[in-house]
C-alpha cells in the first residue's frame, strides 16, 4: 500500500464519482495514469467539444449566429458533467433594452449563450447547457422562465435610472469611499470635473 495523505481530516483515495444517478456514479482508479480513460468511460468526455458542436447545431436549425465567449464556454465546461445544449426563446419586448445589457444578464446570472443574425443584432434565442439526462421541453420552459424574469428586473431598473436625470445620481455618490483610500467619489468626480475646465 502507498502512503496515505491527508488534506485536513479528509483522506484521499483511489475512488472517483462519475455522474450522478448512473452506473458509473462511483469508479475505482488504479493508477493516475489511468485517470482519463476511467473517467471517460464513466460518462465525462469532451465537454467543451459537445458544447460547441451541439450549441452549433441548434443556432443553424433556427438559422442563426451563436455568441461564444471563451471565458464563458470554459466556465460552463466546468460547471456540467455531460451537458446538453437546449435552444430557448424570450419575449421579443425585451429586445427595446440595451443589447449590452440583455447579454451581460443572460451570461452572467444565466450561463446562457446569446444568437444573433448576420448583422451581429441580438435575437430573442438562447442557448442553455444542462447537465445529464433531461426532458428538454421541462429544461427548456424553466431557464426561459428564469431568464424572463431575470429581463424584467433588468427592465425595471433600466427605466428607474433612465427616467432620472444624470445629474441626480450625483447625490448618491456623497457617501461612496473611492477604493480602500478616505476620498469619496464625489471628491474624485469634482477633481476631474475642474481639471477638465
Amino acid at each position: 500500500m502507498g502512503m496515505q495523505l491527508f488534506l485536513l481530516h479528509l483522506l484521499a483515495g483511489n475512488i472517483s464519482h462519475g455522474l450522478r444517478n448512473t452506473s458509473s456514479a462511483t469508479t475505482l482508479i488504479d493508477n493516475s495514469e489511468s485517470y482519463t480513460n476511467v473517467m471517460q468511460q464513466a460518462g465525462i468526455s469532451q465537454r467543451k467539444k459537445i458544447i460547441v458542436e451541439r450549441a452549433n447545431y441548434l443556432a443553424k436549425g433556427v438559422d442563426r449566429c451563436l455568441v461564444m465567449q471563451s471565458n464563458l464556454l470554459d466556465e460552463v465546461v466546468n460547471l456540467v458533467e455531460a451537458p446538453v445544449p437546449v435552444l430557448g426563446k424570450f419575449s421579443e419586448s425585451f429586445l427595446v433594452l440595451p443589447k449590452d445589457l440583455l447579454v451581460m444578464v443572460m451570461q452572467k446570472h444565466q450561463k446562457h449563450f446569446a444568437l444573433t443574425d448576420t448583422n451581429r443584432s441580438l435575437l430573442p434565442y438562447f442557448i442553455a447547457v444542462a447537465n445529464g439526462a433531461i426532458i428538454e421541453s421541462i429544461v427548456r420552459k424553466g431557464n426561459e422562465a428564469v431568464l424572463r424574469a431575470r429581463y424584467e428586473d433588468a427592465k425595471f431598473f433600466y427605466e428607474l435610472d433612465t427616467s432620472k436625470r444624470f445629474s441626480e445620481f450625483r447625490g448618491q455618490l456623497n457617501g461612496i469611499l473611492l477604493n480602500f483610500f478616505p476620498t469619496l467619489r464625489i471628491d474624485k468626480i469634482t477633481c476631474i470635473c475642474l481639471v477638465s475646465l
